[in-house]
């Protein structure tokens, strides 16, 4: 189900692209027109809503891949436990700060 869903806001966001693309002229997106009715939005702001919400995920998730590799390479490079404890804080309190 996730891949589903996964799939989903790609379709939404790439239907959501194309229609700002076209100055929000047109026909509206299926994919944009049912946020529009969910959210009450108009038809503009439920394309830049659903735009703004995937570009949100994609820098979250791009901090939290360097984070999560960061925290590896020095775990891969730890010679102690020290080390290890060390890296895995580091990661923590980076992450904590994404919340």
């Amino acid at each position: 189900s996730g891949d589903y869903i996964s799939e989903e806001y790609r379709h939404a966001y790439e239907d959501a692209l194309a229609y700002k693309g076209a100055g929000y002229t047109g026909t509206v997106p299926s994919s944009v027109k049912s946020w529009q009715d969910a959210s009450g939005m108009t038809t503009k702001a439920a394309a830049d809503n659903i735009i703004a919400t995937r570009d949100g995920y994609m820098t979250l998730l791009d901090a939290i891949r360097s984070i999560r590799l960061n925290a590896k390479a020095a775990i891969d490079g730890a010679t102690t436990l020290a080390q290890i404890i060390a890296a895995i804080d580091v990661a923590e309190t980076v992450l904590a700060t994404l919340q």
